[in-house]
């Protein structure tokens, strides 16, 4: 891949969401990642963090803050796939991303986003929402 592809690549959600989709749409089951970013938001690299049915225990804020700190990762975005189809944030989701977000910051590491991939073109963007604030799902445009 190259370095402007990258650049692209984590410019705007709906983008980072066309990227994550073309490697991950077409699976039956519950997939949870990481990509880690340098300070000018470059892919350092995208780590599988879970695949199956996912429960809150499965991932934890702390694993994800131990990758960003081996990797010198000075930002991340965090994204998980619904491949049920629904897109709006879970209360686990919506507790999971607050607490990621407070311990990133005590860190100086930056929670860039939280993206929740659905069936078809739906996706959720933390960022697009204010924190989860709502449930406003949304496609990306063509």
């Amino acid at each position: 891949m190259s370095t402007d592809l990258v650049r692209a690549l984590l410019d705007r959600p709906q983008v980072v969401v066309e990227y994550l989709r073309s490697r991950y749409a077409r699976r039956d089951q519950e997939v949870c990642g990481v990509l880690y970013l340098d300070v000018r938001n470059r892919l350092l690299e995208e780590v599988e963090l879970f695949r199956g049915t996912l429960v809150s225990a499965a991932v934890e804020p702390r694993a994800i803050l131990r990758g960003a700190l081996e990797r010198s990762a000075s930002g991340l975005i965090v994204w998980h796939t619904h491949p049920e189809g629904e897109v709006s944030p879970s209360a686990e989701d919506r507790v999971f991303t607050r607490q990621l977000q407070a311990a990133a910051g005590l860190m100086g590491v930056r929670l860039v986003d939280h993206l929740i991939l659905g069936h078809g073109e739906a996706w959720y963007s933390w960022q697009r929402h204010e924190g989860g604030a709502g449930d406003v799902s949304h496609a990306p445009s063509a």
